[in-house]
């Protein structure tokens, strides 16, 4: 059972070391490994195959509330008179919020970086078009000045200058 109980964890974990000290540590460990630290414990006494011990591991854990949280755990190993196991576990509850929020920033900037890669691309696309636009209409005009000069039909003149004024409002929507 738990022997003693520190200030943080009783700050980290919600529960009084009176309402532990005694209890199994499984107490502390969200399913599957509430239900499997018993026999976790007993292969590493048959075995000494360590798994846990010695070797510091991101695992969950859980507050007296039921909420299960990240933590980093190092468990070792004393012998004085009797097997006594220490745990270590620091909460990274903040570190895994930071990271996902982090992550979260950066697929943002990604996708600013899209709309941005998108606008430029969208107004050298616009640019690229006024220009044949700029050209057509400048040509359409000079067509209806030379019509003006000759004995040409007055129609070719008004669909020209109509031409032109499309053309125009093409690149205005541009």
């Amino acid at each position: 059972g738990i022997l003693t109980f520190s200030r943080t964890a009783e700050a980290t974990f919600g529960y009084r070391e009176a309402e532990v000290k005694g209890s199994n540590v499984r107490l502390l460990m969200p399913e599957p490994d509430h239900s499997r630290h018993d026999s976790y414990l007993r292969r590493y006494v048959e075995t000494h195959e360590t798994r846990i011990i010695g070797k510091p591991r991101v695992v969950k854990a859980r507050r007296k509330n039921g909420e299960v949280f990240p933590v980093s755990l190092h468990v070792s190993e004393f012998l004085d008179g009797r097997r006594i196991f220490v745990g270590f576990v620091l909460d990274l509850s903040q570190q895994v919020e930071t990271e996902r929020r982090l992550a979260e920033t950066q697929s943002q900037l990604q996708h600013a970086g899209r709309i941005g890669a998108m606008g430029q691309m969208a107004t050298s696309i616009a640019h690229e078009i006024n220009q044949p636009l700029t050209a057509a209409a400048s040509l359409a005009g000079a067509a209806s000045l030379v019509l003006g000069k000759s004995s040409a039909s007055g129609k070719a003149r008004e669909l020209i200058n109509e031409a032109v004024s499309e053309i125009q409002r093409a690149s205005e929507i541009i």
